[in-house]
């Protein structure tokens, strides 16, 4: 999963594996991220996406707060620098559950294609 802050599909990492058992898959992702370890990022497709976390997630305390990068040529996904700060609030009686925040356009490489 070490690809340079990009984040993967459980379809791409399937691929990358030799004939995986998608139940155990979905439990190992699962596993991963409540240990703190790899957190969801949604797409703009609302494909569910994957990618490291950083070395000060644990399994108390995400430090997930940030923006994603969608390619609309190739469908990568990254993560990006920085926390988010999301003002909106919820209506009296919603409970907010996740925060998403994606940025769409065109990655460097398909620029330069």
């Amino acid at each position: 999963m070490a690809s340079e802050g990009e984040a993967l599909s459980n379809q791409e990492l399937e691929s990358q594996l030799d004939n995986p058992d998608r139940i155990t898959l979905y439990r190992t992702l699962k596993a991963f991220e409540d240990k703190g370890l790899i957190h969801l990022a949604a797409d703009s497709g609302g494909i569910s996406r994957y990618a490291l976390c950083l070395a000060d997630c644990t399994t108390h305390a995400h430090h997930d707060q940030h923006a994603h990068f969608q390619c609309h040529h190739c469908g990568k996904t990254i993560c990006l620098e920085g926390e988010v700060i999301i003002r909106a609030q919820a209506p009296k009686g919603y409970k907010v559950e996740r925060e998403n925040l994606i940025l769409e356009g065109v990655c460097e490489e398909c620029l330069n294609s």
